[in-house]
């Protein structure tokens, strides 16, 4: 079993369209499966890209095929435009895709997209043996730029703040603020933030911090005093911020930001049970505690430890932190310390961290039924923090046949355990370690790196949801967001995983597989991507379409909708 180590961050529409699918880290690769295919069998895809606008071919266009089905992660196929704006791709196995299309001037778009710049807001391509896609056409809006400055509170540029362009979004169960664009200042403090799909955003400042490894010992220094993240036009809350909309193809300039001081404390500590000998620096990271996103962007002030593991990291302002210390010899030796902090009137000293090893996460995957073979190769855990978009470092692991697995080097968090890759008529019953029930309180790691004996319990008899969705006139949509909610909202975090979203295929026909049994309501919209169709105030709105299903076990059932169009909403 070969431990993955990834590197998961916030998404922003300029990031991989692999992450942006999966949402969260992909499991390791499982060895490639062999060919099941006949020459005669494989397909092919073929189209043009325009400009929206001018309707002229657009060259040298990306294009990227990403598999939707695959139990096991596939690397996707790309291809270019030529001259006349056509593309092709051959060869490729029948399954469902998702086919996305990015180039410089453009906003990327997804085949089948109501709007530009959604994540996963297309249309599902489904494919049959031997079968030969070729009508498809793309027609990419030009982007927009935003550009402005940003200078202290004496006027003086500020060169290296981090802008970013944020909009409110629903994920796992909670509202958070999601970058979708962001640029750093130059040294006259200019930034261009290009790329920009149609929309609406608020835009968010943080000015440089000092050097990680400088600690500010001037004599005519001002202790106490820090740029805060700051909010177009100039304030420190998102309640008071400008919202900024975005049109098609548009330039918006004179978008200005001064950065004003503010009290700011300074946390100094020292970091225990350092390895003799340090190969390495000791990182030690301060990042905001904060359980509602919408206040503000998160922040991370950090610094790195000195040879005896002192540390110091100035400019933080009040409020709850979590000050945490990683080192690192190799990937498969790291060493971590947290400790929850909380800034208030004054500066923090003599605080203490204790590094200790990496824990290690042990379990077993199995199945409901006594005598039921199985083969669990495919099928992969990992853990994701509870209620946040994104982790350093994440760790997963591919599933043993037998279905046992470690996962190594696991770090002191509270964390959903999520599975991958498992058959569509299987679900997950239950997760529990000894008494705990860890789909519903979570794996707590935050005393313990380390535990034994993770129990997830798959049962074979998901419920399976097909169907197609139309408009007033009876006309297949393709694209149409389908989202089936549980009727339960608590706990959060459970009733998050037991959503499912699909988008139709190029037929305006839908699939739901490995759906827990239970109370549901099943809705479509068209224009909705996967973000904002999770929003509970957009199912309240439109609750009436809704169809109410109660699955069963086993249950195989096919439902016709009628699409809720948010094509007009503002």
């Amino acid at each position: 079993m070969k431990p993955a180590r990834v590197l998961l961050f916030p998404l922003v529409a300029g990031l991989a369209w692999s992450q942006a699918v999966t949402l969260s880290q992909a499991p390791p690769t499982a060895p490639a499966a062999p060919q099941r295919y006949k020459p005669g069998e494989l397909c092919t895809i073929a189209g043009v890209v325009r400009n929206a606008v001018t309707g002229e071919p657009l060259r040298k266009a990306d294009i990227m095929l990403m598999r939707n089905d695959s139990r096991t992660p596939q690397p996707p196929s790309r291809t270019s435009t030529n001259a006349e704006g056509r593309f092709a791709m051959k060869a490729i196995e029948p399954g469902q895709y998702r086919l996305l299309v990015s180039r410089n001037g453009f906003v990327r778009t997804e085949y089948g997209a109501r709007r530009p710049g959604g994540f996963m807001s297309g249309t599902t391509l489904n494919l049959s043996k031997g079968q030969t896609l070729d009508t498809i056409e793309f027609r990419l809006l030009p982007h927009s730029v935003i550009t402005g400055r940003v200078t202290d509170e004496d006027g003086d540029p500020v060169m290296g703040a981090s802008v970013q362009l944020v909009s409110p979004r629903y994920y796992q169960g909670r509202k958070q603020m999601l970058p979708m664009s962001s640029a750093m200042t130059n040294d006259l403090g200019e930034y261009r933030v290009f790329g920009v799909a149609p929309g609406r955003y608020y835009l968010s400042v943080t000015g440089r911090q000092s050097s990680d490894y400088a600690v500010d010992r001037s004599a005519g220094s001002k202790p106490g005093e820090g740029y805060a993240p700051t909010y177009y036009p100039g304030t420190e809350s998102i309640a008071s911020a400008a919202r900024i909309n975005v049109s098609t193809g548009r330039t918006i300039e004179g978008m200005d930001v001064t950065l004003r001081k503010t009290l700011t404390f300074r946390v100094k500590g020292k970091v225990m049970g350092v390895p003799s000998g340090l190969n390495r620096p000791v990182m030690i990271s301060l990042s905001a505690r904060d359980e509602n996103m919408m206040s503000a962007v998160p922040r991370m002030l950090s610094s790195a430890s000195t040879q005896n593991g002192e540390f110091e990291i100035s400019g933080a302002r009040p409020g709850a932190y979590v000050l945490q210390a990683v080192y690192s010899e190799s990937p498969n030796e790291v060493m971590s310390g947290r400790l929850a902090i909380e800034v208030t009137e004054h500066d923090l000293e003599h605080l203490t961290v204790n590094l200790s090893p990496g824990g290690e996460v042990r379990g077993s995957v199995r199945i409901e039924g006594e005598g039921s073979s199985f083969n669990a190769r495919g099928i992969s855990v990992y853990l994701q923090p509870r209620g946040r978009l994104h982790m350093m470092g994440n760790t997963n692991v591919l599933v043993k046949a037998n279905g046992d697995f470690t996962i190594p080097n696991t770090p002191p968090d509270l964390f959903d355990v999520r599975i991958q890759g498992a058959p569509p008529e299987f679900y997950v019953k239950s997760i529990r370690l000894g008494e705990i029930d860890v789909l519903e309180h979570g794996l707590d790691l935050t005393q313990s790196h380390a535990a034994s004996g993770l129990d997830i319990l798959l049962s074979p008899t998901a419920a399976q949801l097909q169907g197609s969705v139309a408009d007033e006139k009876g006309d297949p949509v393709r694209g149409a967001a389908v989202v089936l909610r549980p009727t339960m909202t608590e706990p959060a975090a459970l009733a998050s995983q037991l959503l499912k979203f699909v988008s139709t295929d190029q037929n305006g026909s839908f699939r739901l597989q490995g759906i827990t049994p239970g109370e549901y309501n099943l809705i479509s919209f068209d224009g909705a991507d996967m973000f904002e169709a999770q929003d509970p105030d957009l199912f309240q709105e439109h609750s009436a379409a809704a169809v109410k299903l109660v699955l069963k076990d086993s249950a195989r059932e096919t439902k016709q909708l009628k699409v809720v169009s948010l094509q007009d909403k503002p």
